[in-house]
């Protein structure tokens, strides 16, 4: 693809209304190369640009299976690691800070009248397990069997205000066993806040989003009515194939920034909650890839592979699911992945979007996705607010940019941007 002609692709996708609007924004390990672009409105039928100020939410849906919340989480849990000479593999850290969760049951097979059974299991979860999907929390929306769960114990799926009344479901899995999606990291961040005595948005800011010169980031807008005025609303993919500005099913209306009563959580959900722009995300982003974000005691440890064979067949084969699949870094199939301790990390050149071997991505619900390539040193966030989650043409379009800011850094282009 030519220096640009991405651009292209992305303008007209706005137009036409394959999409509303995003921002797209990257840029290498000394920052001498940065692209900071937006294209399209921030609303349907609005006047309001899309641009890389506007505010989107970074977070996860009941529907969906991502987040770019959790990377900023899983890096405060390592910093907290690394000076509280705390281990990733300790049996007792858990059990002693967050003793709810030690006290879990699993979900055993169903009775013979297909009742949910639940029975004591016999590993403990480490901190490692919350970081790597390991731990065998899932969550209930994604696997046949907790929403038998849920559904048998009239469980309003995932709509409490903290995350020990949202996430108190079974676990699927022995700890260690297997590997599946869920509230993990959402445990690590209400270990942080146990740990330290703050809150996960006060850790953050001042060990993470601070020395990064992050300040529009918040888990509760109330807090940060500047940012509210900036959200831009969901988008919604239409039978027709166009976006609207309003759903056709009413599932997709439900905002898990909001409890079971429609008020804002109280709780920091550290595995959905934060509302972020484009430019400060990536801020973020450039801290993974110069490792200035990454405790040095654990640098090796973040970008190794840290799931077994049995762990990373279970993921592979989630991934060869197309909605999975484009919610989850739009990869190719048939490149095998593992997972770092913050992210999705390719064992092999992803070739069709210039990505190499052992580049972390992840993602957020509403089509948004990031990428750190520490071989090409280069990181980049697309961001768009469009539902419902693993929408085909979004993940297509983020190819597209993933494509063009790759061909720009090959051609040793400098972009001017406002990083």
């Amino acid at each position: 693809m030519a220096s640009h002609d991405f651009e292209k692709v992305i303008e007209m996708a706005c137009t036409d209304l394959d999409i509303v609007g995003c921002a797209l924004l990257a840029t290498n390990r000394d920052g001498s190369f940065t692209y900071a672009k937006s294209f399209g409105k921030a609303a349907i039928g609005g006047d309001e640009l899309f641009q890389v100020d506007t505010v989107a939410w970074i977070g996860y849906v009941h529907e969906s299976n991502s987040s770019c919340t959790k990377l900023l989480t899983s890096l405060a849990a390592l910093h907290l690691v690394s000076t509280n000479n705390l281990s990733l593999d300790d049996p007792d850290l858990l059990p002693k800070h967050i003793p709810e969760l030690a006290s879990k049951s699993i979900l055993l097979r169903p009775g013979e009248d297909g009742t949910p059974r639940e029975g004591p299991r016999t590993k403990p979860i480490t901190l490692r397990h919350l970081l790597t999907h390991t731990s065998g929390l899932v969550y209930d929306s994604m696997t046949p069997p907790m929403i038998a769960w849920a559904k048998a114990n009239n469980k309003d799926t995932q709509r409490g205000g903290t995350v020990l009344e949202r996430f108190d479901s079974p676990l699927a899995f022995e700890p260690g066993a297997s590997w599946m999606y869920g509230p993990g990291i959402d445990y690590a961040g209400l270990l942080v806040e146990r740990v330290s005595g703050k809150t996960l948005e006060e850790y953050l800011k001042t060990h993470i989003l601070g020395p990064v010169g992050v300040k529009d980031m918040t888990f509760h807008l109330s807090k940060r009515r500047d940012l509210k005025e900036r959200l831009a609303p969901f988008a919604y993919r239409t039978a027709g194939g166009k976006v609207a500005a309003t759903p056709e099913k009413p599932e997709h209306v439900t905002t898990p920034y909001l409890d079971h009563e429609g008020n804002e959580v109280s709780g920091c959900f550290g595995g959905q909650g934060l509302f972020a722009t484009a430019e400060e995300y990536i801020k973020v982003l450039r801290g993974v890839l110069d490792g200035s974000l990454i405790p040095s005691s654990l640098a090796e440890d973040f970008f190794s592979p840290q799931l077994n064979q049995a762990q990373a067949d279970a993921m592979n084969e989630l991934l060869q699911i197309d909605q999975a699949n484009n919610v989850m870094g739009y990869t190719r199939k048939n490149v095998r992945k593992n997972w770092g301790l913050a992210g999705l990390m390719l064992d092999a050149d992803d070739h069709a979007k210039g990505r190499t071997a052992g580049t972390m991505v992840w993602a957020g619900m509403p089509m948004q996705q990031w990428f750190v390539d520490r071989k090409t040193g280069l990181c980049g966030f697309f961001m768009t607010q469009i539902l419902p989650t693993g929408d085909q043409k979004a993940a297509e379009l983020s190819g597209v940019f993933v494509d063009g800011v790759y061909a720009l850094v090959s051609e040793g282009r400098k972009e001017n941007g406002r990083l």
